[in-house]
């Protein structure tokens, strides 16, 4: 009896090590995967303002709301090809020549907020000071093709420059989470093999 405990002791015990020793490649191999495909991306934002009458007490006079129901068309009108054309021309040569319109557009994001009057515009790119640039080139082609483009668009202000400072950043893929998942990767691996050495030796 005694010597039967040990014995399945010693397989248990075998069989942990397996599983244990799986979870560590495991995670190792996810790890590394993961540190090999990671890329930071760097996130620039500048807002718009856009109305014909920006004062608190006059907030709810037509002028307002109209300009307030007009934001998703400015929206649609911000990522316009004449707007996204402005905005090149306004970068250096050098980002010109990194940069066709096309590649702006999947640069750029246009957004606007129910019953806000902003336009927020930002910009992500492998690097701080090429969003910074995008985005602020961005925000002054708003302004200086929307009257082109619609001539009663009202007043537009840009409400501060982008800076390098509050670039916010990310880094895919996530390093902790490849590994999690290659751990119980390794887990499952590690629990059908024990399973398969001890069946083939004891069962079959």
């Amino acid at each position: 009896m005694a010597k039967q405990n040990n014995k399945f002791t010693k397989i248990i015990i075998r069989n942990l090590v397996v599983i244990v020793v799986m979870m560590i490649i495991g995670a190792l191999f996810a790890g590394m995967y993961a540190k090999h495909k990671q890329s930071t991306s760097y996130t620039s934002e500048s807002n718009v303002i856009i109305g014909h009458n920006l004062t608190r007490n006059n907030h709810r006079n037509t002028n307002v709301l109209a300009d307030i129901n007009m934001m998703p068309s400015y929206k649609e009108m911000a990522s316009d090809s004449q707007v996204l054309e402005a905005t090149r021309n306004l970068l250096s040569k050098k980002m010109r020549s990194e940069y066709s319109v096309n590649e702006l557009s999947g640069v750029i994001s246009f957004r606007s907020r129910p019953d806000s009057l902003v336009l927020n515009i930002s910009a992500t790119t492998s690097s701080k000071n090429k969003s910074v640039a995008i985005v602020n080139a961005a925000a002054k082609a708003v302004k200086n093709e929307f009257p082109k483009m619609d001539p009663g668009v009202g007043s537009i202000r840009i409400l501060g420059k982008a800076r390098e400072k509050n670039t916010e950043s990310t880094t895919r893929p996530s390093i902790k989470k490849y590994v999690v998942l290659g751990t119980a990767l390794g887990l499952l691996l590690g629990m059908i093999i024990s399973f398969s050495i001890t069946s083939w030796k004891h069962f079959i």
